[in-house]
């Protein structure tokens, strides 16, 4: 299909002008998922150009589908009189709008896209840092191996919630409605603020949240017995977070070496060799092993760059007088004495 074609046809189905051949041919094309995040990038701009309608995700679903088994009693149950009363543009536009999205659901099922329909995920690969800029003018620069799901209709008007896998620094701009900004993660933590800067880090090793300005208040709903006591956070403060949900609080640290990822270096502050090879594997994806228990825990201090694992590695290598084994995508960290 022509490239300018799709574009046309998306704006006619959302207009109520789409004839039966162009559904068609939109429906052949979403077929092709490469075609699917352009769907919602038309749809934001149709939207951006229409700002009198504001959907209601959730509900607005709802009422279509009812609608639909409505509309089906009545067919069953023979034709109807003719209406011909002219019905309100806007209510024929929310009409239009949720039969396009039902039929991009329709492709693969409604309820197995129902998160793609409704929120927008931000990845990055291994190695890769990416800066965002969200609708409601805060940024976010997301450390590598990570994503970053936000809401993809009212971010910024009905909701700044957003969930986070991996690692990211957050940069809140305050709104005039004092709007609170909600950060979820994997492990059941609840990081809220109203305008300030700070780093959540939420991998499978645990969380840890870094506030560089502002005011940051943690809940844990991770623990089967009583739930934590929501803690408010000053500038300065480390906060690390374990399975239970239990808070371990450092006060004063030196917040920047928590962000040096932005610009591809490791701080390390008497830090274990074998801490080291987690931090490489949750960036890069790539396993080193210490076989050797005394050598994990030989301590290394000092700032480092690396925008690969073969970087930082060779750096090791030659700070610490290593021998470095590789096989494939993983390496073997040994002394130097050592066979």
């Amino acid at each position: 299909m022509h490239s300018e074609l799709p574009k046309r046809i998306v704006f006619a189905l959302f207009a109520g002008t789409a004839t039966a051949m162009q559904r068609k041919l939109l429906e052949e094309w979403l077929a092709d998922a490469r075609n699917v995040e352009q769907f919602y990038a038309w749809m934001e701009e149709w939207e951006t150009q229409h700002p009198q309608f504001i959907p209601n995700t959730e509900q607005g679903l709802e009422r279509y589908l009812v609608g639909l088994e409505k509309e089906s009693n009545r067919s069953a149950a023979g034709p109807a009189e003719t209406n011909t009363k002219p019905r309100h543009a806007l209510a024929k536009q929310w009409r239009v709008r949720w039969a396009a999205i039902l039929l991009l659901a329709a492709l693969a099922g409604t309820w197995l896209l129902r998160d793609t329909l409704l929120y927008k995920t931000h990845r990055t690969a291994y190695g890769q840092v990416q800066t965002l800029r969200l609708a409601d003018g805060s940024t976010v620069v997301l450390n590598s191996n990570s994503a970053l799901r936000v809401p993809r209709f009212g971010f910024g008007t009905r909701t700044r919630e957003v969930s986070l896998t991996g690692e990211a620094e957050f940069s809140v701009k305050h709104t005039a409605h004092h709007q609170r900004f909600v950060v979820h993660t994997p492990d059941k933590l609840q990081v809220e603020v109203l305008g300030t800067e700070f780093v959540v880090y939420s991998r499978s090793r645990g969380s840890k949240i870094v506030l560089n300005q502002g005011k940051v208040q943690i809940r844990s709903q991770a623990s089967t017995t009583a739930p934590t006591e929501p803690l408010t956070i000053a500038p300065g403060d480390v906060v690390t977070v374990d399975a239970e949900g239990t808070f371990r609080l450092q006060s004063r640290q030196p917040t920047q070496v928590y962000s040096a990822w932005k610009q591809h270096r490791f701080v390390f502050d008497e830090t274990p060799l074998q801490e080291v090879a987690y931090l490489i594997d949750e960036n890069f994806g790539v396993k080193v092993h210490i076989p050797d228990t005394a050598l994990a825990n030989r301590r290394l201090a000092g700032a480092y760059r690396g925008q690969t694992a073969e970087e930082l590695i060779q750096v090791l290598s030659e700070m610490m007088d290593l021998r470095v084994v590789r096989n494939g995508q993983e390496y073997t960290l040994k002394s130097e004495s050592q066979p």
